[in-house]
């Protein structure tokens, strides 16, 4: 079997600007398929975001209220400090550090059933902090309230989220910090929190891609011993980096005259909150836009200019 004969095939410029040309397509198609492959495995799941000093996200929350009456609080938030510890020492038994974002957040309130034109509005400004590794809301002191926190914190988003993933926990209590020493108010007996799907969501901000997540929570008032069951539907945009709406609910016990067979529980819609607007600050690693045909370019004009050059020089060599 003949060998082949590679100093012909160079010689010969039909071969070796074949081999050119399957050589650039090669490059450029390769070039192509590792960044889209890499961008639909990160479009399949969200890593926890980087908040940054000077991110605000925007939200209306409505509640009812008893008879009819509806509250539209205005709520902003900013982040005022990217890197913040919480200690919950204070708690028998604690004594863990959390590293938190701490972000001003101030609620414009105003009763729509009483004030249908927003002249009557109280305004409550405080501080709260979200953990780094989930932002789970970790330590909340409006003004002139107590402070609350969850103590471990609970996790509504377990990142990195991605959908069908599910996570719970039967431990947990939550605090009201009045007078010391600090006691529990509430037991979370189990939460339990997964990604249902990642949907297209429209709501008043604009038009993101976002994860569904449902987040159930039992908790039993120590008080009064009565047990309350809570359920979220979280939606969350990576894009935003931030929760752009949700939905609250919560099951209720039907007075004794309207129970129907065995259901004597009930959900009910206990408000929802929803992204207006948002701003967040530049990122120095933001390169989301760049074209997967950037890194094509060096190598397509090295290799088209190796090409001119063989063929000019090949060229003078006919000719003499």
């Amino acid at each position: 079997m003949e060998g082949v004969d590679l100093k012909k095939m160079i010689d010969n410029p039909r071969i070796f600007g074949t081999i050119i040309c399957f050589a650039v397509l090669f490059l450029l198609l390769s070039s192509m398929i590792v960044p889209f492959s890499a961008k639909s495995e990160e479009n399949s799941k969200a890593e926890v975001p980087e908040w940054k000093k000077g991110d605000e996200w925007e939200y209306r929350l409505r509640e009812p209220y008893p008879g009819g009456m509806t509250a539209i609080t205005k709520l902003q938030k900013e982040v005022t400090k990217e890197k913040v510890e919480i200690n919950v020492d204070e708690v028998e038994g604690g004594g863990e550090t959390y590293k938190a974002y701490e972000t001003t957040e101030k609620r414009l309130i105003r009763n729509q059933s009483s004030d249908p034109d927003g002249e009557n509005v109280t305004e409550v400004t405080g501080k709260y902090h979200y953990t780094k590794d989930h932002l789970s809301p970790i330590y909340n002191h409006p003004e002139g309230k107590v402070a609350s926190f969850y103590y471990p914190p609970i996790k509504e988003m377990n990142f990195p989220l991605k959908v069908g993933k599910n996570w719970s926990s039967t431990e947990g209590w939550y605090f009201e910090n009045r007078d010391p020493p600090v006691e529990p108010s509430m037991e979370i007996v189990k939460y339990q929190g997964r990604v249902e799907e990642k949907i297209t969501k429209e709501v008043e901000a604009g038009e993101f891609e976002v994860f569904k997540i449902n987040m159930t929570i039992l908790g039993n008032k120590l008080e009064d011993d009565e047990l309350q069951l809570k359920r979220y539907e979280i939606f969350y945009s990576p894009e935003v980096k931030n929760i752009i709406h949700r939905e609250m609910y919560q099951t209720k016990r039907l007075p004794p005259d309207y129970q129907i067979g065995d259901k004597v529980l009930y959900e009910n819609s206990v408000g929802n909150e929803t992204l207006l607007s948002y701003n967040l600050e530049p990122r120095d690693d933001d390169n989301s836009n760049q074209s997967p045909f950037l890194g094509a370019g060096p190598l397509f004009f090295a290799i088209v200019g190796t090409s001119i050059f063989y063929f000019y020089k090949n060229g003078r060599k006919g000719k003499n």
